[in-house]
């Protein structure tokens, strides 16, 4: 964890240096530390793999992009060295291994705002770089995420996509498919505010379902909170 506050910060430190030393070897003569955040990024973007993820793809978060770079030991992070100077190195540059998702997340979203916080994958997949599907926060609910891996969303026969994750950032890991519109977990409400609406259980009622359930859905559904399913819920 130490190891890996230092790391963030060198990043960060990176990006506010408009251009290295002289004698500096970071990025190369006349590179400022955020164009070489940038390369590297670019780099680890190009070699990554595409891993579809329809519910992040339906939020226009596009795919998991899964890096192709070398794993640590450790926890199996892909990783992407980079030689840079840091506070205690003067002008010598030393190479460092860093997180190839945090490579990518600083290239596109710039400083990273609290170095004592972790990042999180949203997609529950440890490989992915896409920067979009990352977020900084305490362990704590990093920790919290884990209860959502494989089963953030419902995937109805449709192909629309039903959130499950409670979380104010939903994760964005794989969807559990309801095969046919039997699924004792679709069920009709008592009293619908929508004659044709569905209610997926005790989480909610979809307000706009299509006329057919083989017609192709919406890239975006709507969903609305059904307030006595969910005072039931936490009456449990």
């Amino acid at each position: 964890m130490a190891d890996n506050l230092e790391l963030t910060s060198i990043l960060n430190q990176l990006l506010q240096r408009p251009r290295p030393s002289p004698t500096g070897r970071a990025g190369g003569t006349g590179k400022s530390g955020r164009d070489q955040i940038r390369d590297n990024a670019r780099q680890i973007r190009s070699e990554a793999t595409i891993l579809s993820n329809p519910a992040a793809e339906q939020l226009g978060l596009g795919p998991c992009l899964i890096s192709t770079n070398s794993v640590d030991g450790r926890r199996g992070r892909p990783q992407k060295s980079m030689r840079v100077r840091t506070a205690n190195s003067s002008s010598i540059a030393i190479k460092r291994e860093f997180r190839a998702y945090h490579i990518t997340w600083v290239a596109e979203y710039g400083t990273i705002p609290i170095t004592s916080l972790q990042y999180s994958h949203r997609c529950h997949n440890g490989k992915c770089i896409n920067p979009a599907h990352g977020i900084w926060e305490t362990d704590q609910e990093n920790k919290a995420r884990n209860k959502c891996r494989g089963s953030s969303h419902l995937e109805l026969p449709n192909h629309a996509y039903v959130q499950l994750c409670t979380h104010s950032i939903p994760c964005l890991s794989a969807a559990l498919p309801v095969l046919s519109w039997s699924d004792p977990r679709v069920i009709s409400p008592p009293q619908p505010p929508v004659s044709s609406a569905v209610v997926l259980g005790p989480v909610g009622v979809l307000s706009s379902p299509p006329a057919s359930p083989v017609k192709e859905a919406s890239a975006e559904a709507e969903f609305e909170v059904d307030e006595d399913f969910e005072a039931a819920l936490l009456a449990l």
